[in-house]
């Protein structure tokens, strides 16, 4: 039987490993950056990605993780007592440690065009409070802010059909607007009122906490004492942090019911 747990359906220990997870994919990536040798082998080597963007992000995940042979895991996860631990002892795998399909080779190049896909929803996640794919959605249906936030985090998401279309769309009515608002978003000078990068970590650990468990469970303070005072991802303990917490809450809550 399952104790109870602090926060909804995460114990803090679970939501400290989440995080920890967060921070070694940040460790991996500032390696990558860096790694001009391995640079040069994965440009070599990567297929376009931006049209993975144009599917649910829990479906990228689930077929990522399917090519690198973990099906039969994924499929235990749904019927497990506690789903958050299975899923965190799936995450928490060394790769060293898993038998590897022997196709994979062949498929690197889709494998490496969905991984670069999955960092960037993780980092649309970070920093506008909903995966890539929601905002290509939110364009699909028209909203033009959407499409530049997107374009924004992961520039690759110009090759998303859904972009490439209303592009078109702008070169024929010559939509002079469009086209220097999309260069803002290129350049990373567009939306000015980027929420501020030093909460990039809170805002993606908000969003676990909401995949995990419905926000609703939880009160403003429970999520607060969390990630502020656990995790130390926001402010101090002062009330008035608390109540800044809250308009940020409540803001990522109209940004989600968009």
């Amino acid at each position: 039987m399952i104790k109870e747990k602090e926060f909804g359906k995460l114990s803090l220990d679970q939501a400290k490993r989440v995080f920890a997870l967060l921070y070694g994919y940040r460790s991996e990536k500032h390696d990558l950056d860096y790694d001009k040798e391995l640079n040069e082998k994965l440009k070599s080597a990567v297929e376009p990605w931006g049209h993975f963007y144009e599917v649910s992000f829990i479906y990228t995940l689930a077929v990522f993780l399917i090519l690198c042979g973990l099906d039969g895991l994924i499929s235990k996860i749904a019927g497990h007592e506690d789903p958050q631990e299975a899923f965190l002892n799936l995450a928490e795998l060394d790769l060293d440690d898993l038998e590897i399909p022997e196709d994979l080779e062949e498929n690197m190049p889709v494998f490496l065009s969905m991984l670069m896909a999955i960092i960037g929803n993780i980092q649309s996640l970070s920093q506008f409070s909903i995966p890539l794919s929601l905002l290509i959605e939110r364009a699909r249906s028209g909203d033009d802010d959407a499409l530049f936030k997107a374009v924004y985090v992961d520039r690759a998401a110009l090759q998303a059909p859904t972009i490439q279309k209303r592009i078109s769309q702008a070169q024929v009515s010559d939509d002079e607007d469009f086209m220097v608002q999309l260069s803002k978003a290129i350049s990373r000078t567009r939306p000015r009122k980027r929420p501020l990068p030093e909460y990039d970590d809170m805002r993606y650990m908000l969003e676990v906490i909401a995949d995990m468990d419905n926000l609703k469970n939880l009160t403003s303070t429970q999520i607060y004492n969390l990630l502020a005072k656990e995790l130390q991802l926001y402010g101090n303990d002062e009330d008035d942090r608390l109540e800044a917490f809250r308009k940020i809450l409540r803001k990522r809550n109209k940004v989600a019911r968009k």
